[in-house]
Order: structure tokens, then C-alpha cells, then sequence
């Protein structure tokens, strides 16, 4: 059911006092519609989160009220595996509540983009990444990896499915975490900023975990790298930002038996 939830004002945010923190489970907002998705992926997403001790709240709206909301109440966003292209629906409206997110402090992960490539990424952040698909084992990047969460990943993941970016279309704030047996080509898993806020992409397109376990490890680490330590001081600035103060807005409830 649609839950409609009307929230209060705020005097202040302190937003500069928001730093990346580790933590050990995080509240996700899952973007899954299946209009652009797979369902086998998705349920694969969800269950590793879970599995992690993650809580996944899905939602497969695209207007923009719905995701302050989904803002509002989470710590990073989550885009499952693009199967079909997506950009051009995305209204600037809601580009506008992520790019506004992100740059206040928020996160967000993209996983393999497929069809769409990275269009709705660039369309967001201003970029102009390309897709580079290469085959083989991926290596960790244990200079770029020094520093963050990623500096004990695992070294090696073996070949599988994965979509990677053109390691020279990635801006220069990008960091890149793995990378092909030719480290000029193409990396599968990156991180990179927008702001005050981190993005970062898994390009396995989590079809079959089966192929390298591993994955599950560098996505747990993709999220505690986004995820903001409290999400409402976030999820405020951005309501704030687009209508002089709180919003009036609507989710999607998966319990149905709540008001």
C-alpha cells in the first residue's frame, strides 16, 4: 500500500559534521523496477544483502516526491542490474533529488548497467564514462584500495559476468578498485565522489554468485563505503532544497498491514 508520511521542520542539519563511518548493517533504498530489471538478479541482490545484515526497501517509483522519501529514510540508494534503457525516463526533477543527495553527503551504488551503459549515471553527475566490456580475472588495485574499506578486499576475483567502464572515460576523482588482466582497459568496480557525497560501481551483473563468491565480499564493502552513518539529516537537506522546506510526500510500504 502507499503510505502518505508528513514530516517536521529543522532548525539545523549540521551536515559538515556527516563523515564516512563503516557500519555493520545499513538501510538501503533498492530503485528495482522490473520495467528495466531482472528478476533472478534482483532476488539475488536482496538475498546477499540480507544475508549481510542488510535491510532492502524496495521502490520502483520515478517521481521525485517518492524518492526524497526513500531519502529520507535511508542510508545510500541501491540501482539493481539495468537490463534495458532507463535514462530517458528519469525526469530532471529526480536527477535533480539524486545529484542534490549526493552532493550534501549521500551515496550510491550502481551495479551492471547493461543496455543502458552509463547513461543515467552521467546524465546525473556530468560525466562521460563509456562502458569497456573485457573477459578474465579481475585484479584488486592495491594502490588505489590503500586508505579506504577496499584495502582488504579480496586480491583476486575470478572470470564472470561483469560489465566494466573505460578505465580513460572515468573522471578524475574516480579511484579504480579492480581492474582487468591489462590494467589500461577496463574496471569493473570503481569509486568516485560527487561533492560531499561517494558513489561507486559493481559491475557483476549477479546472476549467479555461484561463479565467484567473492563479489558478495567487495559488495558489502561498496556499502559500508556509501552508506551515511544517519539518514534523515541528509534526507532533510534535500527536501529542503527542492520545496523551501519538509515535503509532503509518498513510499511504498512493503508491510501492508501498517498506516
Amino acid at each position: 500500500m502507499i503510505t502518505k508520511l508528513l514530516t517536521t521542520s529543522v532548525f539545523s542539519l549540521g551536515l559538515g559534521l556527516v563523515l564516512q563511518a563503516p557500519v555493520l548493517s545499513a538501510n538501503i533504498g533498492f530503485f528495482n523496477s522490473l520495467s528495466y530489471t531482472d528478476p533472478t538478479a534482483s532476488n539475488n541482490i536482496k538475498n546477499i544483502l540480507a544475508d549481510l545484515g542488510h535491510t532492502v526497501n524496495e521502490f520502483d517509483s520515478l517521481d521525485p516526491s517518492d524518492w526524497q522519501q526513500v531519502i529520507a529514510e535511508n542510508q545510500l540508494l541501491l540501482f539493481n542490474v539495468i537490463t534495458l534503457e532507463i535514462e530517458p525516463d528519469f525526469s530532471e526533477e529526480t536527477k535533480t533529488v539524486i545529484r542534490n543527495y549526493v552532493n550534501r553527503g549521500g551515496g550510491v551504488i550502481f551495479t551492471s548497467i547493461a543496455d543502458d551503459g552509463f547513461t543515467l549515471w552521467n546524465s546525473i553527475f556530468n560525466t562521460e564514462i563509456e562502458t569497456e566490456l573485457r573477459s578474465g580475472e579481475l585484479f584488486l588495485n592495491t594502490t588505489n584500495a590503500a586508505g579506504t574499506i577496499f584495502a582488504d578486499a579480496p586480491p583476486v576475483l575470478q572470470p564472470s559476468g561483469y560489465i566494466g567502464a573505460s578505465i580513460a572515460s572515468l573522471p578524475p576523482e574516480a579511484r579504480i578498485i579492480y581492474y582487468n588482466d591489462n590494467p589500461l582497459n577496463s574496471s569493473p568496480v570503481f569509486i568516485s565522489s560527487f561533492g560531499k557525497g561517494n558513489i561507486a560501481y559493481v559491475g557483476y551483473d549477479f546472476f549467479d554468485l555461484s561463479e565467484e563468491p567473492l563479489w558478495g565480499d567487495v559488495f558489502n564493502l561498496a556499502v559500508d563505503y556509501v552508506a551515511v552513518p544517519e539518514p534523515s539529516l541528509l534526507g532533510a537537506a534535500v527536501m529542503i532544497s527542492l520545496g523551501g522546506g519538509f515535503l509532503k510526500s509518498k513510499t511504498k510500504n512493503k508491510n501492508n498491514d501498517e498506516n
